[in-house]
């Protein structure tokens, strides 16, 4: 599936996206439409359509969160069982995003916390080296399920086949990325901090896209991206865009 060097986007009337970002073109919903219904197709088929539903969602949203306390060090958080619930980002919202930064193909993208890996795979189709990092082995596997049925279609052939590594962010080398997308708001202080510690090797340029802010003077502001998620019906939901600036040395996990 060949998209060229820049990425498209499409969605539906019922799907909006905002892009306000410094340093970009904020043309989220504009650009070549064609190619995004060949991905919707393919996620259906890989997912069986119900996990591209829009009120797609449960409450095993609170094993993610016990998960990464577990490997934030020293953690003394607790969490109520009826708290949380999963969702996800629509996919075509993910295209948005990816037009919104001006990502191009070839482009390194690792989303931290990738649940069932469908923002991966997006990114996949639309040309990017994308890989997922979470934390819950049952969404890790099913993710690396869905990577394979979609290889196996025609409409895949020509991508580069996306990765998922199953256990936290902070065990993680990602200072190659062009793009982090973090759909952080879950994440207990612990792992944002060490998730900020290990961003600062990131080259300067590189995008963070986050519900909170990554900390310290590595990070800039850029302003933000709102897309159309699962787990409510109706408006917008807002990240944060930073981009990197230190470019410090990987940090290993021993140190975090």
């Amino acid at each position: 599936m060949a998209f060229g060097s820049t990425l498209c986007i499409a969605f539906g009337e019922s799907f909006r996206t905002e892009c306000d970002v410094e340093g970009t073109d904020g043309a989220a919903g504009a650009g070549p439409q064609e190619h995004i219904p060949q991905i919707l197709d393919a996620l259906n088929m890989a997912y069986n359509e119900q996990a591209l539903n829009a009120s797609w969602m449960s409450l095993d949203s609170v094993e993610v969160a016990r998960e990464h306390i577990k490997h934030a060090k020293g953690s003394k958080e607790e969490l109520a069982e009826d708290t949380y619930l999963y969702g996800e980002i629509h996919p075509s919202s993910t295209a948005a995003l990816l037009r919104c930064l001006g990502l191009r193909t070839g482009a390194r993208y690792y989303d931290l916390g990738s649940g069932t890996g469908k923002t991966v795979l997006v990114a996949a189709l639309l040309g990017l080296n994308a890989t997922g990092v979470e934390v819950v082995e049952k969404r890790s596997l099913a993710a690396q399920g869905a990577a394979r049925r979609i290889g196996g279609q025609g409409v895949a052939k020509d991508i580069c086949p996306p990765s998922f590594l199953h256990g936290s962010l902070l065990d993680v080398d990602f200072s190659d990325a062009d793009i982090i997308f973090a759909n952080s708001v879950l994440f207990p202080e612990e792992l944002m901090e060490g998730f900020s510690r290990r961003a600062e090797a990131l080259r300067p340029g590189s995008w963070v896209v986050s519900y909170w802010n990554l900390l310290g003077p590595c990070f800039r502001s850029m302003g933000q991206f709102s897309g159309s998620v699962t787990w409510q019906a109706e408006g917008l939901f807002t990240w944060k865009v930073q981009q990197a600036l230190c470019g410090r040395r990987a940090l290993g996990a021993e140190e975090l």
